[in-house]
């Protein structure tokens, strides 16, 4: 098959980003996994880790459980390049919820990412996507006798 034309594209080259699971975080019944991601080789601040689990209490719905929803979910600090992003996901039934957030780096403000911007980065979506097996494998794939613990305590494995 001939190679189809590509526009030459503006951005650098794709290098691995250390992504790790820090922690699990529980606030008001919701229990929640705690990741990040840093583009400076390292895991990402304290302060950016400190306010993605803050949105996460003020943005997640509430009650925690109800209307498809168990109490579970994920969150992604993103030290990139360019600012730093918050990613919060929750599962309902078999739909993933997902809220992005942006700020300039550094910076404690948050603001939500509008409708019809950025979704995800790809080292984000490598999250998600172990995220989505994971619920699948401990949650869907037996609807007769789930395990949260066993989905809670699957984290994603850099590398």
């Amino acid at each position: 098959m001939p190679e189809l034309p590509i526009q030459q594209l503006d951005i650098l080259p794709y290098r691995p980003r250390l992504t790790s699971c820090l922690r699990l975080h529980e606030f008001d019944k919701w229990r929640v996994k705690v990741y990040g991601i840093s583009a400076k080789g390292r895991q990402p601040g304290v302060g950016l880790v400190e306010a993605a689990c803050g949105l996460a209490e003020r943005e997640f719905p509430r009650p925690a459980m109800g209307e498809g929803r168990q109490g579970v979910g994920f969150v992604i600090a993103h030290e990139g390049e360019e600012g730093d992003w918050v990613l919060l996901d929750w599962w309902t039934a078999d739909l993933l919820r997902h809220r992005a957030f942006r700020s300039s780096s550094g910076a404690a403000e948050f603001t939500a990412v509008p409708p019809g911007e950025p979704t995800a980065c790809v080292w984000e979506l490598a999250v998600i996507d172990h995220e989505r097996r994971a619920w699948i494998r401990h949650v869907l794939a037996s609807p007769q006798s789930p395990s949260l613990a066993l989905y809670l305590d699957d984290r994603f494995q850099d590398g």
